[in-house]
């Protein structure tokens, strides 16, 4: 079955299963192929397309414009700052961010303005990020306290913790940062196994002098 307005093709229903809209193009066994952007109203928007849901699916173009490109789209087309999901020419995620390539960091693969909820978030590792179990090892200089106290005088947060201006400029790495508040608690352990063992020694050292 064929639709066509001035010779050109509107529906195709292909012997294959398929339907085309607005190309003659086959499209997979039993799939569906649209040229252009889809509109979906909802049943209470009275076919007004300013309460309207849009899908854009675009083509990703070459590497050169992917960035400024939208893959896949869908947004309310009345909202014309914010797009509650799409998929960039370059693979990228964005949710409920602002239209548009800039909305989108140029090391983020995912971007979603507003809270994630979920019952399990794993972390790999790269190779560029080493677990801390070497501040356990017998090798490893532990701060002196009193270097620890002068530092933190003068910089107001503790060695190898970014300042609250770093955090409030670059945000934080959820990988990185749990890495270095683990070492600051086994360095921390540390020190209080070392204030154990000189408490044990004093006390020692009380009880030869009571005698």
């Amino acid at each position: 079955m064929r639709i066509q307005q001035n010779q050109n093709t509107k529906l195709l229903s292909h012997y294959n299963g398929g339907l085309s809209i607005g190309t003659y193009h086959t499209p997979p066994a039993n799939g569906l192929r649209v040229q252009g952007a889809s509109h979906i109203f909802h049943p209470s928007s009275g076919g007004n397309p300013l309460n309207a849901l849009t899908v854009d699916v675009q083509t990703f173009g070459t590497a050169a414009n992917a960035r400024n490109s939208y893959f896949f789209q869908i947004r309310d087309i009345g909202a014309n700052s914010m797009s509650p999901f799409y998929v960039r020419g370059d693979g990228k995620v964005a949710i409920n961010m602002n239209q548009g390539a800039d909305c989108l960091p140029d090391d983020a693969r995912l971007s979603v303005n507003g809270t994630i909820y979920a019952t399990e978030v794993k972390v790999r590792l790269t190779q560029s990020r080493c677990f801390p179990d070497y501040v356990f090892a017998k090798d490893y200089k532990l701060r002196p306290l009193e270097e620890v106290e002068s530092f933190i005088k003068e910089n107001s947060h503790l060695p190898e913790v970014p300042s609250a201006a770093e955090v409030e400029e670059n945000g934080i790495n959820v990988a990185d940062m749990d890495i270095i508040l683990l070492k600051k608690v086994e360095e921390l352990t540390l020190y209080m196994i070392e204030m154990k063992k000189e408490n044990e020694k004093l006390k020692k050292e009380i009880e030869v002098l009571k005698k």
